[in-house]
């Protein structure tokens, strides 16, 4: 029996936050991923350091939030 990916149930979960340096600083242009492997998306913080990114996923998968920056001082 072979199942398309499209067949399986599928869920969606929203996530936002701002990201800051020492819980002070907002941080500009931070990429913010979240989602199960291999399905993540991706967006920039912005200004404010603040994020918004939605993940569709399975209802039974394990997600991820990673947060990344180039040359953080």
């Amino acid at each position: 029996m072979f199942l398309s990916a499209c067949f399986l149930p599928t869920s969606s979960t929203t996530v936002s936050g701002r990201v800051t340096q020492y819980g002070e600083k907002p941080i500009e242009g931070a990429e913010v991923s979240f989602g199960g492997t291999g399905m993540e998306t991706t967006v920039t913080t912005d200004a404010d350091g603040k994020f918004t990114v939605t993940a569709r996923h399975r209802p039974t998968q394990m997600l991820y939030l990673n947060v990344k920056k180039k040359d953080l001082e």
